[in-house]
């Protein structure tokens, strides 16, 4: 019996394969894929079940690979930057895949709030990068009800969800996950991006990736909502890297205001001149466990008002990246505990939920639909349900 094979153009399958993490020399290692180099240069058409597993291998939606010209993945956050800011040219699958089915749940979002009567939000693009720092800083946390010692009222534990609801109640949708939708064999690389905001004048969402620290995920929350007040959509990746490292001024700026959300510079001065050690690391120590934030935004904070020196600066900010380093490896081998239930909750934006929820009651979204937005199935839904509307 003949094998069926499928008719490609091989410009477009060289296209998602250039655009993938993945060489072919790597490819044809894999039994089914050793003679993909044949199907470009049409000696040989491939199967379903080898072009199949070409999807699955560099991460590109099957039916990609069929068109006869390539998907546009056109968006306004291709602003990409490493950790030293420098332009990235080749976003990885795992990323554009995030960023669609953010858009999908806030194209979602928009629809509803127009629907039942919603006004835009007008602290969308409010503000300038030429504007004061700490005015900046004050207008966002009095827009937030976010008091300037916000850290007072959570523990570090609860930091990140504190802030999370003053966001969420003020009409900023604020996802997050560690993997690409559902799918735990997709991990999302840190070093790839921590954060990415998608500003709309009914409902900006935020993305946070959850496999950064907790206090490095409230540094993230501050810099994207700056880009929200600037209304300018953005992807942010960098490790507190001081202003002179910089080309971007608009991320100077976002930086500076971040950290001036994180603790304000007066309390910062007052901090540090009332512990009672020389001992400038025991300082910067003691202030981030008390702000409920990174050593590195205090470090920033010292060296620009002078308290230390690059070098120092430098110092600390290597040896809190070993100290991340570490303490992520030790997460990647145990994953597999904790509560399932727990972790799907926490990707999702609370309000979000209690809209999708009440509108599927009135008939106006199928379960299906549900189900595709929140990357579950039936089963998980209703336990979903059950314990956010319960509280």
């Amino acid at each position: 019996m003949a094998v069926a094979r499928i008719a490609i153009n091989p410009d477009v399958v060289s296209y998602y394969i250039q655009t993938s993490d993945i060489l072919i020399d790597d490819l044809v290692q894999d039994n089914q894929l050793k003679n993909i180099t044949e199907w470009l240069n049409l000696t040989i058409k491939p199967t379903f079940n080898q072009l199949n597993q070409l999807s699955k291998k560099i991460k590109v939606p099957f039916g990609y690979l069929l068109l006869n010209e390539v998907q546009s993945e056109d968006n306004k956050l291709i602003n990409y930057r490493t950790i030293l800011n420098n332009d990235v040219s080749k976003p990885s699958r795992d990323l554009l895949d995030t960023i669609s089915d953010m858009e999908e749940k806030q194209n979602w979002m928009v629809d509803y709030l127009i629907r039942n009567g919603y006004q835009e939000l007008s602290f969308i693009g409010s503000t300038s990068a030429n504007q004061d720092v700490e005015k900046v800083a004050a207008t966002i946390r009095k827009t937030l009800d976010i008091e300037e010692t916000w850290y007072l009222h959570c523990s570090f534990g609860t930091a990140f969800n504190y802030l999370r609801k003053k966001f969420e109640k003020m009409g900023i949708l604020v996802m997050q996950n560690g993997v690409v939708k559902a799918n735990t064999h997709r991990p999302l690389n840190i070093d790839e991006f921590r954060a990415f905001a998608l500003v709309n004048a009914y409902a900006p969402l935020i993305f946070i990736n959850s496999t950064d620290s907790f206090n490095g995920k409230i540094f993230s929350l501050f810099h994207e909502v700056v880009h929200i007040f600037l209304g300018e959509n953005d992807l942010f990746n960098d490790n507190h890297i001081p202003s002179p490292m910089y080309r971007n001024e608009t991320e100077i700026f976002c930086n500076a205001v971040a950290s001036e959300l994180c603790i304000s510079t007066k309390n910062f001065k007052t901090m540090w001149s009332n512990i009672n050690t020389l001992n400038h690391s025991e300082k910067m120590q003691e202030i981030a466990q008390k702000c409920r934030v990174s050593i590195l935004v205090i470090a920033v904070k010292a060296l620009k008002n002078n308290y230390i020196d690059e070098s120092m600066y430098y110092e600390i900010r290597k040896e809190c990246l070993k100290y991340y380093k570490q303490e992520k490896d030790k997460t990647n081998r145990s994953i597999g505990g904790g509560n399932g239930l727990n972790t799907a909750i926490s990707k999702i934006d609370k309000r979000f939920f209690h809209f999708l929820s009440n509108d599927i009651k009135h008939g106006h979204t199928q379960y299906t639909e549900a189900f595709r937005l929140l990357n579950t199935n039936r089963k998980t839904y209703d336990k979903i349900e059950k314990k956010i509307l319960e509280g």
